[in-house]
């Protein structure tokens, strides 16, 4: 124990204290949160495993395990934690289906079909902060709302627009991104009440090849660009200009992408 005559030495060594535990993280030895971009392989109906990228390079830095469907939209619920899936229209066992994922194992479990008696996806999902779930159908190129109980998903309206690849992202302030028109079209908005988007700016893309999945991680909105059938990789794209920047090479067949 120090002592100082001086009581305003005393108040500054205290506040010295104070200020280099808060930042130290003292007391409570949890430091900063991890943040993990988790993703799966599931282009062109192949089974999808659960991995996790390294956001500065693209590269897995691990593969959690198998989720045994072909995974195309990832979105992790804000009041829940609860991880969900989506699987392609090529998945060769439960085309078109919500699941949920098991963020230790990879194993994907089976919510509902997300149009009855059809086989038609939902290219992408993504979360606004009150919980609700969103997607983008690639079959009526229409904005979905879906349910985290029954799967079933419910138009919200028409887009006017076609669609492929289609990589849906909510920002902090839920406004949901959209890229439907490849890496050289369109970056939108997509109202939630109404379907209908909005051009934000053209991509600077130059193979009308396929942007589907998009994440955001604070401000920043990540991307899957598929290049060819087997090669993929992590981009940026400025929501402003829609100017992508290129992460690195990832994981063939990367059709989802999410934070947690």
């Amino acid at each position: 124990m120090i002592t100082f005559r001086s009581p305003c030495k005393t108040r500054t060594w205290i506040m010295a204290l104070v200020s280099y535990a808060l930042v130290a993280g003292c007391g409570d030895n949890n430091g900063p949160p991890t943040v993990r971009l988790l993703a799966a392989d599931g282009a062109a109906g192949n089974l999808s495993n659960l991995y996790t990228l390294n956001p500065a390079t693209g590269a897995v830095t691990s593969t959690i395990g198998a989720i045994n469907f072909a995974v195309t939209g990832l979105a992790v619920d804000p009041t829940t934690k609860t991880l969900y899936g989506v699987t392609g229209g090529s998945d060769p066992s439960s085309p078109g289906f919500l699941i949920t994922i098991n963020k230790t194992t990879g194993v994907g479990t089976i919510v509902g079909d997300l149009f009855a008696g059809s086989t038609s996806p939902v290219a992408d999902i993504t979360f606004t902060s009150d919980g609700t779930l969103y997607g983008w159908s690639e079959n009526t190129d229409e904005l979905v709302t879906i349910s985290k109980t029954t799967g079933v998903a419910t138009v919200v309206g028409a887009s006017g627009i076609s669609t492929y690849g289609s990589g849906i992202a909510a920002s902090s302030g839920n406004v949901l991104f959209l890229t439907g028109e490849g890496d050289n079209g369109g970056l939108r908005t997509v109202d939630r009440a109404t379907g209908v988007t909005t051009v934000v700016a053209t991509l600077n893309g130059t193979g009308s090849t396929s942007i589907n999945a998009l994440a955001f991680n604070g401000s920043t909105l990540y991307g899957s660009h598929q290049i060819t059938s087997t090669t993929a990789e992590l981009i940026t794209i400025n929501t402003t200009t829609a100017a992508i920047t290129v992460v690195g090479p990832s994981v063939a067949k990367l059709d989802a992408i999410v934070f947690e």
